[in-house]
C-alpha cells in the first residue's frame, strides 16, 4: 500500500519539476500571404471561405491579405480550466519606430485545438516589402493575467 502512493507522490512531483502542465506558446513561423493563397475551389461554388480545418483569426476579417504567424498553444488547459483569453500581439515593422499592438480574443475551442494562423491583414499589413523587425506575443485571461509569452530574438534586447 505504501509503494503505490509514494509511486504517484514523486511521479507529481517529478512533473511539478519538469514544468509539465505548464502553458507555452510559439511562433512557429511567420509569413506574407496573398488573398489567393486562401483561396479553394469550394468557395466559387459556396461562397464561404474554406479554411481546410485550419483556425484563422485576421485583425480584419474582411480581408485576407497580410502577414501571417503559426502559432502553437501547449498544456493550455492543464494549470487552469480552458475558458475565454486573448492573445496580444506587439510587432515592430520596418515602416515604423513605434510597436503596434493588436488584440484578438481567443474562445475555449481554438484554444483546445492547440494551433493557429494569427493575421495581421487589410489596412494592418498592407505590403510584402514591409518586413517585421521583432515581435512579442502573451496569452492572457480577460483580467489581463499572462499565462504565456514568446517572442523574436530582437524583442529581447534591452531597448
Amino acid at each position: 500500500m505504501i509503494f503505490p502512493n509514494a509511486l504517484k507522490f514523486f511521479t507529481i512531483f517529478g512533473l511539478v519539476l519538469t514544468g509539465w502542465g505548464t502553458p507555452s506558446l510559439k511562433v512557429l513561423s511567420h509569413s506574407f500571404r496573398e488573398h489567393y493563397d486562401f483561396v479553394r475551389i469550394s468557395e466559387y461554388f459556396s461562397g464561404k471561405e474554406n479554411t481546410s480545418g485550419q483556425i484563422i483569426l485576421r485583425s480584419q476579417e474582411n480581408h485576407r491579405t497580410g502577414l501571417y504567424f503559426h502559432v502553437l498553444f501547449q498544456d493550455i488547459g492543464t494549470v487552469m480550466p480552458v475558458q475565454n483569453h486573448k492573445l496580444i500581439l506587439k510587432i515592430l515593422d520596418s515602416e515604423s519606430i513605434d510597436f503596434k499592438t493588436h488584440s484578438f480574443d481567443l474562445s475555449p475551442e481554438i484554444l483546445k485545438e492547440g494551433k493557429i494562423l494569427l493575421g495581421l491583414s487589410g489596412k494592418d499589413w498592407t505590403s510584402p516589402q514591409t518586413t517585421p523587425i521583432a515581435w512579442y506575443l502573451e496569452l492572457q485571461t480577460k483580467n489581463g493575467k499572462i499565462l504565456a509569452d514568446t517572442q523574436s530574438y530582437l524583442w529581447s534586447h534591452k531597448r
